[in-house]
């Protein structure tokens, strides 16, 4: 059986300097999203109500309002729902 895990990061480090970490940012996600996994929501990315994320995406932009499908690495909106 293979596990599969939904990455939400609210802070990160930086890459020329692993011990330090960068400022931490809200990920906020709206009422009757779906996300499949594994996909990756790095900081400060806010998803509105009714956005669908198709699993393996890499969300870097926000969609904070409408109904969209995103998808992709990385994403962009496949179309409205």
């Amino acid at each position: 059986m293979h596990r599969r895990e939904l990455g939400i990061i609210t802070s990160n480090d930086v890459p020329s300097e692993p011990a330090d970490r960068r400022q931490g940012k809200d990920v906020v996600i709206g009422n009757d999203c779906w996300i499949g996994t594994p996909a990756v929501i790095p900081p400060g990315v806010e998803l509105g109500p009714n956005i669908s994320v198709g699993a393996g995406s890499v969300v870097i932009h926000s969609f904070p309002r409408g109904k969209f499908l995103i998808a992709g690495s990385p994403d962009h909106a496949i179309k409205s729902l």
